[in-house]
């Protein structure tokens, strides 16, 4: 299955590298969909991205916690866990194949820059 969508980065981006060496960039990212609830917010899609290879190391400079971007992504799947009070959960992860930054200014100006805005984890509510 392919999935393409515009998200916002729920977290700070972490690169790790496999036992191989081939570096991966693993980040959440928030999917807004349907229509506003009486709090005024959207529902929120939380999914778990890793994108791989040396693009992935070459763009983890660039890339912060509540930017927007396009990504297309493949692999995507359920997958179950435990959650740390002890009961089941599910996780929605996938594969990010390609990633365009729609906000990369912010992070690449010589000014000082403005500060991300806070956002909870997946269990959280998203300020958007």
């Amino acid at each position: 299955m392919l999935m393409i969508g515009t998200a916002r980065i729920g977290n700070e981006p972490k690169l790790r590298y496999t036992a191989t060496n081939d570096p991966v960039l693993d980040f959440s990212l928030a999917f807004e969909y349907g229509k506003k609830g009486p709090d005024g917010k959207r529902p929120t899609q939380w999914v778990s991205g890793s994108f791989w290879g040396k693009r992935a190391e070459g763009i983890a400079q660039y890339v912060f916690k509540g930017q927007k971007v396009l990504v297309e992504m493949s692999d995507v799947r359920i997958e179950s866990y435990k959650k740390k009070d002890g009961t089941d959960g599910v996780s929605l992860k996938s594969r990010i194949n390609e990633i365009e930054l729609l906000d990369w200014k912010e992070k690449t100006q010589s000014a000082p820059q403005q500060s991300a805005p806070e956002f909870n984890a997946p269990d959280g509510d998203m300020p958007f």
